[in-house]
């Protein structure tokens, strides 16, 4: 399940199609040492909340979102991890809606994703809570 992997050094990254979170405001550079970087099957588990949280935001575009707003994003991912991980049967997982791209793949092999998917969610709301410490913002670029 590679592609559901959080990646935090530029030397990891095949390619170029990936979503980098970035610290603080983007400054005319992609690919920066510092961000974290999550494939579309990863960033889809918790775009979504994004989305409801920040109505600037672009999938394609790159997206400053302040710290007082990753406030609100954050305890989202933690609480759909901890949903996700209590959930007895793929039908009952908060995850139907977040992404159809796996979804096939969530309910054949539903242990073992879910497992994936709630270390992915748990990783990356972790990351983001320990840079709003040291931030203002954190950018979103996209695709």
């Amino acid at each position: 399940m590679d592609c559901l992997d959080v990646i935090t050094s530029l030397g990891e990254l095949q390619g170029t199609c990936y979503i980098e979170l970035l610290p603080g405001k983007y400054a005319n550079k992609c690919w920066n040492d510092g961000s974290l970087f999550l494939t579309e099957d990863a960033f889809c588990f918790f775009e979504k909340i994004i989305q409801s949280c920040e109505p600037a935001y672009d999938h394609y575009a790159f997206t400053a979102i302040d710290r007082e707003t990753w406030a609100q994003i954050v305890p989202q991912i933690f609480s759909v991890a901890d949903r996700l991980e209590s959930a007895p049967t793929p039908s009952s997982a908060p995850l139907g809606s977040f992404c159809e791209s796996v979804a096939g793949e969530l309910a054949s092999n539903f242990e073992s994703y879910r497992t994936t998917v709630v270390n992915l969610l748990r990783s990356v709301a972790s990351w983001l809570h320990g840079q709003l410490d040291l931030e203002s913002h954190i950018t979103i670029l996209g695709l």
